[in-house]
């Protein structure tokens, strides 16, 4: 695991276009957190719930608290299965940003879903997920069961488009915002 932590940090510290495969948890965790780490001002992230898994790792939760010290990073994430009564953990660490700076984060659900193109007409298109960072930096995991997924530190074309499906769905009238500060009231 230390092979691949390295391998994905080189590709961050460098800022190589070139791709990298990443499956299972321990690898998405790796990948996110170096992505929390390299990303200056915006984060976008889009999944299923945040409930579970990698959003649960110590290495994701340590990450996401590095770049939310940044106090100029906004993170906007898009989850698709919410319940009042089943806060993730997560949501502590984003709650206690927005306390503060009430911009820095926004957290909306939605319904939609965003699907891969298949290259072959007889195969069905896969429901993906996706985090972004600023306008170069995306991993797309393919497959939401075995974190199976792809990505890059430089690649502008595709982080732009994920960019442009992200916000299309945030601003939907669609996507409700969560209320973090609620807890607070």
């Amino acid at each position: 695991m230390e092979e691949y932590k390295n391998f994905i940090e080189k590709l961050a510290k460098n800022k190589e276009e070139s791709l990298y495969l990443n499956s299972g948890p321990e690898h998405a965790g790796i990948v996110l957190s170096t992505i929390f780490k390299n990303t200056k001002s915006e984060l976008r992230i889009f999944a299923q719930g945040l409930k579970s898994g990698v959003a649960t790792s110590d290495l994701y939760l340590d990450g996401l608290k590095s770049f939310l010290e940044k106090k100029n990073g906004t993170v906007k994430i898009l989850i698709q299965e919410y319940s009042s009564n089943e806060e993730p953990k997560v949501f502590n660490i984003l709650s206690y940003y927005k306390f503060f700076n009430k911009e820095q984060v926004t957290i909306k659900t939605t319904q939609s879903k965003v699907f891969t193109k298949p290259e072959k007409e007889k195969i069905e298109p896969k429901s993906i997920h996706f985090t972004t960072g600023d306008d170069s930096i995306f991993r797309l995991e393919e497959d939401i069961v075995t974190f199976k997924a792809f990505g890059s530190f430089n690649n502008k074309e595709y982080t732009i488009k994920l960019n442009q499906i992200f916000d299309e769905i945030f601003e939907s009238e669609k996507s409700n915002e969560i209320d973090l500060l609620q807890s607070f009231n």
